[in-house]
């Protein structure tokens, strides 16, 4: 059983060649295992459950397909995850290039926010001094 299990499993893809040994083994046990739980089954229950050579050549096809699958599932998972860690990557550089331009833009808004105070301040002394001339000129109009 050891050296079908061997056979079988050799050159699939994703079984080291240091494990086929261990493999093989592996699988036998389980085979054996299946037909002494079957005597036991057929002592108690008097009922059959057949293990034949096929069962053993399915139960190594079900491994490599199982491994098949696992894999697979494993690569999509790996392509997800490598996919958001390079769109979390650019959403942290456009952050970077938008507080980099909010600077740029504060800087600006700090240089207009000076000039219009400026600005105020010079409307207000002009208005202070329209104020005083309409005064004066109210002044000189009641003297008429």
């Amino acid at each position: 059983l050891v050296a079908v299990a061997q056979r079988f499993v050799t050159g699939t893809d994703g079984i080291p060649v240091e494990v086929y040994d261990t493999l093989g083994q592996h699988m036998a046990f389980m085979h054996t295992s299946v037909n002494e739980a079957s005597e036991e089954f057929l002592s108690s229950e008097r009922r059959y459950n057949y293990t034949t050579p096929k069962s053993f050549l399915d139960l190594i096809d079900l491994y490599k397909s199982m491994l098949k699958q696992k894999k697979e599932g494993l690569k999509q998972l790996k392509d997800r995850l490598e996919n958001g860690l390079e769109k979390m990557q650019s959403a942290a550089e456009q952050v970077a290039e938008l507080q980099e331009n909010l600077v740029k833009d504060m800087a600006i808004v700090e240089e207009k926010k000076l000039a219009t105070d400026q600005l105020l301040e010079h409307v207000g002394q002009e208005t202070a001094v329209a104020d005083e001339q309409k005064g004066l000129a109210m002044i000189e109009e009641e003297k008429c």
